[in-house]
């Protein structure tokens, strides 16, 4: 890990020297740490739906099996009752596959086609994957109130919520064989091809009943939201139903877009759920850029043989900062680049000049939002190539500095949104401002803010791979090894850079199964629960 006297920063707490261990290696996604805050920002705006939870249905059985299995009067373990879960959805998966064998998203599917593919009749109903939907959908169920946690035992169901869709469920599964058979038998542990088959045209995951649709509606969508959090999912799913009336068609990013849109159909009405997007896109951007940065320097270190043996680390970046020619093609291509024969060693003072005139409010508000430097510009900037990853570094900075300090009292997004996880995860208010000022205060030029940004990152995954190392030993997810100044890449180790998931796309395909929208665009039934998110949004709008 980093020494003390090699790092350049004074808003965190030294970095943890040197340490040996015999751990185990685990990869991983989030080397840096800097998605969890931006998951927390979205979790916090559209709760109940997940990135391991696309199809909504699923919701619906779980609840189904919760109450087959309570009647049976079975231990109340979350061990007994997961077995009992997954020879169900064994037989659900097996079913939907032998109806329609491109079933997408079904849990255990590759497994479950293993099976299939053996051609017998008779089909052990046997797990298909360790952790099965009951747990993956499990975290929307409770945030929906279909279930409830209780102090032991399983979750249980609400009467409000889970039990009439439990109820909608049986309807459908007590008018099949296996349904039944699960009804009578609990250890229920083989079925063959016809009652598969069977099951599988009765209960097609993708394609809820009309009395499941109604109860889930209900959960997802509340008419009388009772919390914030629930507010703002309602407000979430109202705006991608007014972009899908609006617009048609719909993409996973098309909210964000609206989000920092000066001139985007709707604002005025969505404006405190589309400032929470807006910080969700900051945070995002200040993601990906590090991120980007951490793959260019660690596509730099196998390159010079940094696999085979150390680094001198700084000297590596500064050789990176000095593409002059590469990394102002970046920032012409943003409109950013300075005049003079040497714009990279122009002041940062002079790129914040830049930042300034490309992001001049014209709709002023919590988040200020203009018609100039986007953070998807600086995104795919980042990602067009290792110079364009460095230069995106300080632009990403004072880009974000912008979104906090041009808006108009918007201290509860600075501190709960954009410092989300303070100096740990590159907070706002703890790390961005107070360390951008501090170069400008030693007029630094904007190489050297590339070369201590992009030190700063190799920093902050060093940082998080120590913490996590601390709660677990045997939880490695390093890429580097690294020794003060000396830095090597870690054998069969690999690092992409990438986007947070938003969970949008699963949102969006939510609403689909629900039959709000489907490929013409919004449906009838989408209008009508988007009249009443309008409704609801003028009267929380009255008595404010």
């Amino acid at each position: 890990m980093a020494n003390k006297e090699t790092s350049v920063f004074t808003t965190q707490p030294p970095p943890p020297s040197w340490v040996e261990k015999e751990a185990q290696e685990i990869t991983g996604l989030d080397l840096l740490g800097l998605r969890v805050p931006v998951n927390s920002i979205g979790t916090t705006l559209m709760d109940g739906v997940t990135t391991i939870s696309p199809m909504i249905r699923y919701i619906s059985l779980r609840a189904w099996i919760t109450w087959v299995y309570g009647q049976h009067g079975l231990p109340d373990t979350n061990r007994d009752f997961l077995e009992f879960a997954m020879r169900v959805e064994s037989a659900i998966v097996l079913g939907n596959l032998l109806c329609d064998p491109q079933t997408p998203k079904l849990v255990g599917s590759d497994e479950a086609k293993k099976i299939i593919a053996e051609g017998n009749s008779r089909f052990d109903l046997r797990p298909l994957v360790k952790q099965p939907a009951a747990n993956a959908y499990l975290g929307p169920s409770l945030q929906i109130n279909v279930a409830f946690t209780r102090k032991e035992g399983i979750a249980g169901l609400t009467k409000e919520r889970g039990r009439p869709l439990a109820l909608a469920v049986d309807e459908i599964l007590k008018a099949t064989t296996l349904g039944r058979k699960f009804k009578k038998n609990a250890s229920l542990d083989h079925a063959t091809r016809a009652e598969l088959e069977e099951l599988g045209k009765a209960f097609a995951i993708s394609e809820p009943s009309d009395k499941e649709r109604e109860a889930l509606l209900s959960a997802v969508l509340p008419s009388t939201p009772r919390d914030e959090s629930k507010m703002n999912r309602v407000q979430s799913y109202g705006v991608l139903l007014e972009m899908t009336e609006r617009f048609g068609g719909l993409e996973e990013y098309d909210i964000l877009d609206q989000a920092i849109d000066p001139n985007s159909p709707m604002l005025p009405e969505y404006t405190h759920c589309l400032d929470g997007w807006a910080c969700y896109l900051v945070r995002d951007m200040l993601a990906v850029v590090h991120e980007a940065a951490f793959e260019a320097v660690l596509n730099a270190l196998y390159e010079v043989g940094g696999t085979e043996q150390s680094v001198h680390g700084p000297s590596l970046i500064h050789d990176m900062a000095n593409n002059d020619d590469a990394i102002k093609a970046a920032l012409k291509a943003l409109q950013l680049l300075p005049q003079g024969s040497k714009p990279l060693d122009a002041p940062l003072a002079e790129l914040l000049r830049l930042v300034d005139a490309r992001t001049v409010p014209v709709r002023n508000g919590r988040i200020p939002r203009w018609d100039g430097l986007m953070e998807p510009e600086v995104i795919d900037l980042a990602w067009e190539s290792e110079a364009g990853a460095l230069a995106a570094l300080p632009v990403a900075w004072l880009l974000a500095r912008a979104r906090a300090l041009k808006g108009e009292d918007n201290e509860h997004l600075r501190r709960e949104f954009l410092s989300s996880q303070g100096w740990a995860r590159i907070g706002l208010e703890e790390v961005v401002l107070p360390d951008l000022e501090g170069m400008l205060r030693r007029k630094i030029t904007i190489r050297q803010a590339i070369e201590e940004l992009a030190l700063r990152t190799i920093d902050q995954h060093t940082r998080i791979a120590w913490a996590r190392l601390a709660v677990d030993p045997l939880r490695d997810v390093s890429v580097l090894m690294v020794d003060g100044d000396r830095w090597a890449v870690r054998q069969n180790k690999d690092f992409r850079a990438g986007r947070t998931a938003a969970r949008l796309a699963e949102a969006i395909g939510w609403l689909r199964q629900l039959g709000l929208t489907d490929e013409q665009g919004i449906t009838k039934q989408g209008r009508q629960r988007l009249e009443q998110i309008r409704r609801l949004i003028n009267t929380q709008g009255d008595e404010q």
